[in-house]
């Protein structure tokens, strides 16, 4: 007698894990994170979690290139919880940089539905993480300005920096910088530092280390004339980069004025110049601008240079797109497609045929169908296939397929009636497909479709 009482209670445990659902509530700030993608740090994003559902555990996942801590919590009934998770870049995030976004899922332990927030992490690459620039060198000045900046949103409590130069002899720093933060220097100078140096473009060094990881920055600067030109150069923008050159002549006689800017190969072809160049000349890679001007007393040569990127990056978030759409496509092994039409009944009630493909491009397992009724909607059950298990209360319908072989498909259909007139716009929710792969669970989900009832008896469906 209690053998039987025991697998009475095993098997009622067993039905409820296919109808019970998820009540949590899940939210995020709406981060942006950074994280060094191959230093062993970690991202770290705010949950705010409510349980409107019983006492449970519950667990985290993701199907990026991630390992997640905690992937587990409990929280009961009514209760809410504000809970920190770290994703640490593993696999092929290691190499990878720039931005990811994916969906983070919490589902009950042991069960299939699941709740997903967005989440938005910057991975980047040490090498990148840091910039650093000088003013020019004014051979008039006792000091010169070097600024070091930390380029994103992460928080460094020591980093060691190292300056080199023609202009002054190594000097040493140790710094804690804040995300976004930049840290500025006054190196002390003296004409007799680059007495032997001719007026031009030199470089900076900046070598940094943390934690033992060591990276390396070069900074150009200008060494400025000193028979009577000053030089000045104003730059703005991001996506339109304009750069203005001014060459002034402060003194008392005629000087020529030299500019030079330099392009490469694809930046060239989107630069247009204030003041058309004297002479162009292809270096490599790279293409030279000349201009040459006598300049009189308090006279400038002025040469504004602006580069237009709105067009390539247009094209390159096209190509992106493009190719995150096909990956999306690749990367799902089960396709499951949603159609509705009009069905016509004795009673003048209003309902739909409800048409589910699913479609397997390579041998899945353990493949389950779900479906869920919209509001105010009934199952017709004289019709189609009936679902393994429906729950009235929810809506949702159960498919148990079982396995599909590569390319194999499975039609399923069902009715549903509603008693209250719909007029306008109906729209049903996706379906879902849970399915298992290489001993990994999967999930597949159908496009939204939608049935547009007027008021002259003229319909349409569409997906």
């Amino acid at each position: 007698m209690v053998r039987k009482e025991m697998v009475f209670l095993m098997m009622l445990v067993f039905l409820l894990s296919f109808v019970s659902a998820i009540n949590l509530g899940v939210s995020s700030e709406g981060m942006v994170d950074s994280v060094i993608n191959d230093g062993g740090e970690s991202a770290e994003i705010d949950f705010e979690i409510i349980n409107s559902g019983v006492e449970s555990e519950f667990e985290i996942f993701i199907f990026e290139k991630f390992s997640v801590e905690p992937s587990e919590f409990s929280l009961g009934a009514g209760d809410s919880i504000d809970l920190k998770v770290r994703f640490t870049p593993e696999g092929s995030s290691l190499e990878g940089v720039g931005s990811v976004r994916f969906p983070v899922f919490f589902r009950e332990k042991g069960g299939s539905e699941t709740v997903s927030e967005e989440v938005f992490i910057k991975l980047v690459d040490f090498d990148e993480a840091f910039s650093f620039k000088a003013e020019n060198v004014n051979p008039e000045a006792d000091s010169l300005t070097l600024t070091f900046f930390n380029l994103e949103n992460i928080d460094y409590e020591k980093i060691d920096l190292v300056f080199s130069s023609d202009f002054f002899d190594d000097r040493e720093a140790s710094v804690s910088l804040g995300a976004n933060e930049k840290k500025i220097f006054a190196v002390p100078i003296s004409k007799a530092d680059f007495k032997q140096l001719v007026s031009g473009t030199y470089f900076i060094t900046a070598k940094y280390s943390v934690e033992g990881r060591k990276g390396e920055i070069e900074a150009p600067v200008k060494l400025l004339e000193s028979s009577g030109i000053i030089v000045s150069e104003e730059s703005s923008g991001f996506i339109v980069d304009v750069k203005t050159i001014n060459k002034y002549n402060e003194g008392n006689i005629p000087t020529i004025a030299d500019v030079v800017v330099r392009k490469n190969i694809i930046s060239r072809l989107f630069t247009g110049f204030s003041v058309e160049p004297q002479r162009v000349e292809r270096d490599g890679v790279g293409i030279d601008y000349f201009w040459q001007q006598e300049l009189g007393p308090d006279e400038t040569l002025s040469i504004r240079v602006t580069t237009n990127w709105i067009f390539p990056l247009l094209i390159l978030a096209l190509v992106i797109g493009v190719l995150y759409l096909f990956s999306l496509y690749t990367m799902t092994n089960v396709v499951v497609r949603k159609k509705v039409s009009f069905v016509r009944t004795r009673g003048g009630e209003f309902a739909l045929k409800v048409t589910l493909k699913a479609k397997a491009k390579k041998f899945v397992d353990k493949v389950v169908l779900y479906d869920r009724l919209p509001a105010m909607a009934h199952l017709y059950n004289k019709y189609g296939d009936s679902p393994e298990n429906f729950n009235k209360v929810s809506g949702r319908l159960q498919w148990d397929v079982g396995q599909l072989g590569e390319g194999e498909e499975r039609i399923f259909s069902y009715v549903l009636y509603s008693k209250v007139k719909v007029i306008g716009k109906f729209e049903l929710p996706s379906a879902t497909a849970m399915y298992e792969m290489d001993g990994k669970l999967h999930e597949a989900r159908s496009n939204r479709s939608f049935f547009i009832n007027e008021p002259r008896d003229v319909s349409e469906d569409e997906e």
